[in-house]
């Protein structure tokens, strides 16, 4: 027969074995916890690249005193609302946040050099849309703005070709959009080089804007790809 069961002697036991195996579990939470902490805090790559004449990089704090060449010029924002920057502090603040949509989406405008010179001339690059502004969320916007020194020399064609292969080469988007002003002659002639099909027209801050798209099979038979031309 067996003798009868002894709780007192048993639950001492139960709770020793838990009083050491739940450190354990806790340890492995805390560590856990802290691996998610540092994966959603590590920098997100920022893809760049280069054409011809260019180099595309990542903003840096210094390039405040170029965006502030570049946009305090009326003529620059004359499609773009005309509200030029008046002060170097609204041009960091612009810095600022490109360097935070890197942070947030791993994209955003990318600075422009000057291959020859290191000269700084303005910016292009992708930004990821999370707002409606007309024409829906959650897509690849291209977009150039160049110091008026630079203006009629290729430059935006050349830095938006850059950004496409970027796109579609390096980070295998599906999809890239744009839009300008219906005024703007030359940027919807560079829109429309490159490749782009006008798919509607949008209002946005008060104004008629042709919004654009490309599709990444599109892109990879565009005679204006480079890597038709390596395959020719």
């Amino acid at each position: 027969m067996c003798p009868p069961f002894v709780w007192k002697n048993w639950i001492p036991s139960v709770v020793m074995t838990c009083a050491n195996i739940m450190p354990f579990f806790c340890l492995d939470s805390i560590r856990i916890r802290f691996l998610r902490l540092t994966m959603s805090q590590a920098p997100k790559k920022v893809h760049t690249t280069e054409s011809r004449r260019l180099i595309l990089r990542e903003f840096k704090t210094a390039d405040a005193s170029g965006i502030f060449e570049l946009d305090s010029n009326p003529k620059v924002h004359i499609f773009l609302g005309n509200k030029p920057v008046t002060t170097i502090e609204q041009a960091a603040g612009v810095v600022a946040h490109i360097q935070n949509q890197y942070k947030k989406f791993g994209v955003g405008r990318l600075a422009v050099e000057e291959k020859s010179t290191g000269r700084y001339m303005g910016w292009a690059g992708l930004k990821f849309i999370d707002e409606d502004m007309g024409a829906g969320t959650n897509y690849h916007d291209l977009g150039y703005r160049f110091i008026e020194e630079f203006w009629g020399e290729g430059f935006a064609t050349e830095a938006a070709l850059a950004t496409l292969d970027l796109a579609f080469s390096q980070m295998q988007l599906d999809r890239v959009c744009a839009m300008a002003d219906v005024r703007h002659d030359v940027s919807n002639a560079i829109l429309t080089k490159i490749g782009l099909k006008q798919r509607t027209t949008i209002d946005y801050d008060g104004q008629a804007h042709y919004f654009y798209e490309m599709k990444r099979a599109d892109w990879l038979i565009h005679p204006l790809n480079k890597a038709n031309d390596l395959a020719q």
